[in-house]
């Protein structure tokens, strides 16, 4: 197992926690939290931050407090409500450290060709997931942590 290099009391949370490129990054983060850490995953698949979970217990026996969200960064009307559930119990000072790890993301339709891309809702989105959420949440990320 490897040794703590974030220390005691860190508090990190990862977006797109669900699967992939994010589920690899929680499980191999697990391992070097601290005592006293808290790990949040966010995801639209509750069943696959659940799997996620399930692996970071796996790997990482020491007591981590593991947090699920669910939600869905290409929707910018529910940000309010998705950062503050990121966020629920966390204040300044809870924590020695912090790290956010930007993994939600989309490549939006890759079928079509630059020129085709010009309907406005699709085009939001897809700023929204990619560009919007990071801001957002950063910003709220550097008032509580």
């Amino acid at each position: 197992m490897a040794s703590a290099v974030f220390g005691p009391a860190t508090f990190c949370a990862v977006t797109g926690g669900s699967r992939g490129l994010g589920r690899s990054i929680a499980v191999l983060l697990a391992g070097r939290l601290g005592h006293g850490s808290r790990l949040v995953l966010t995801g639209r698949s509750l069943q696959g931050l659940q799997e996620t979970k399930r692996q970071v217990k796996e790997k990482c026996r020491k007591e981590l407090e593991v947090k699920l969200v669910t939600g869905d960064m290409e929707d910018s009307t529910a940000y309010h409500a998705h950062f503050c559930d990121i966020f629920a119990d966390a204040k300044q000072g809870d924590f020695n450290s912090a790290l956010m790890i930007h993994n939600a993301a989309t490549t939006g339709d890759a079928t079509k060709k630059a020129s085709e891309h010009s309907d406005p809702q699709i085009l939001t989105k897809y700023y929204d997931t990619n560009l919007t959420s990071v801001i957002a949440l950063t910003s709220k990320f550097m008032k509580v942590c």
